[in-house]
């Protein structure tokens, strides 16, 4: 009986601990709620305000000193930062679809608001001292807030850069990557370097392809970064250099030389010559053929990631002194090689007849993925012409 009274007991309280998680639930679910329509109600009320303030400017008038003042208390709670951000966002928006725009007004529109984000600018760089001293999640947050809008005037772009590197010190990836982001938007050349000298010695670090991707939203003059960048590239690490490598070859073909070198250094971390390869088949370059067609042709197996990638980037260079190497490594015995052979010889436009050789030849590899890319790009036409 004392066994049946026990378990009775373990219902009762298995039953209330499920009603009480119910309950709690419940209550959560509508205290979140009304959160959400509270942080509407905000958005909405503030939404109308800056616009409220920017049709004021348009009509000749300023930005009222009692917005300004409204601003500064409120920003300094995330979640009106959070909704700055939502109503900047749905002005921009705006602004790129024309939603706003009358064909003889949209001049003094795009005035109107820009006026306005310079008028909250020393506003934005109070903020950088208020969340720089917040934990990793507000900082981070503030960085992405930074490098996703353009409200900061050249006198005050100084300061938040200076915040910006000190968030990037810390070690949060977040706060990393949305720092860079930050300064990148900034254009701020001076910073970035200093940033990846940092990010050199970090014990977080970034991917190289999230640095590139960075580097590329870069607002200023590409050139003029790309030549700082160069003066101080022996003094990042690997995975830096290969950051700035991958961010030149995308951006600008005016660093050939520079590339050759990197390439032809045999003490040079192999990413970073694959890197300089990769720039030469964006970039055709006479002088870069030959050591390309060397390092094709190379007999080493322990090389033959560089001798794929110089497969590839012949596809670059349609003369005879090509055809022949890709004619030649289409026999590797290493399936990357054959491929991006096979691939490259494609390219360059080689009919059946001129593959005749190969296809009738004894090397069954080599000539089952000569037809493996014939028949792939038969394939392809039939698709094209399908549409």
């Amino acid at each position: 009986m004392g066994s049946n009274i026990g378990s009775e007991v373990l219902l009762y309280l298995y039953g209330t601990v499920c009603v009480c998680m119910i309950l709690y639930n419940t209550c959560y679910n509508v205290i979140l709620r009304r959160g959400e329509k509270r942080l509407k109600r905000t958005s909405r009320r503030l939404e109308n305000e800056i616009i409220g303030q920017i049709a004021q400017v348009q009509r000749g008038g300023g930005v009222s000193a009692e917005h300004l003042k409204t601003l500064r208390r409120r920003l300094r709670s995330v979640k009106n930062m959070l909704t700055l951000d939502d109503v900047l966002t749905h002005i921009e928006d705006s602004e790129k679809q024309g939603d706003w725009q009358n064909s003889g007004e949209l001049a003094a529109l795009e005035a109107a608001i820009e006026k306005y984000r310079r008028a909250i600018s020393p506003i934005i760089r109070r903020m950088a001292d208020v969340y720089g001293g917040r934990d990793n999640l507000q900082a981070a947050f503030f960085a992405y807030f930074v490098g996703k809008h353009k409200v900061l005037s050249d006198d005050d772009k100084r300061d938040v850069s200076d915040a910006m590197i000190i968030c990037f010190k810390r070690n949060s990836f977040y706060c990393k990557v949305n720092a860079l982001q930050a300064l990148c938007a900034l254009a701020d050349e001076e910073a970035i370097l200093k940033a990846l000298t940092i990010e050199s010695s970090s014990d977080v670090r970034i991917h190289e392809k999230i640095s590139t991707e960075i580097l590329l939203g870069f607002s200023g003059d590409h050139e003029s970064l790309i030549g700082k960048l160069w003066e101080k590239l022996d003094d990042y690490s690997e995975g830096v250099q290969l950051a700035v490598l991958n961010y030149i070859r995308f951006k600008s073909g005016r660093w050939k030389e520079e590339m050759y070198s990197v390439m032809m250094d045999e003490d040079r971390n192999k990413e970073l010559r694959f890197s300089a390869i990769r720039y030469f088949a964006r970039y055709p370059w006479q002088k870069a053929e030959r050591p390309i067609i060397n390092l094709a042709l190379s007999e080493d197996d322990t090389k033959w990631e560089g001798s794929a990638i110089c497969a590839s980037a012949l596809a670059s260079y349609p003369d005879e002194d090509a055809v022949r190497t890709l004619m030649t490594i289409i026999h590797s015995r290493n399936w990357y090689v054959r491929y991006n052979a096979a691939e490259s010889l494609q390219k360059l436009g080689l009919n059946y007849e001129r593959l005749l050789d190969i296809i009738r030849g004894d090397d069954r590899y080599a000539r089952e993925m000569i037809m493996y890319r014939l028949e792939e790009n038969e394939l392809m036409k039939g698709g094209e012409e399908a549409k």
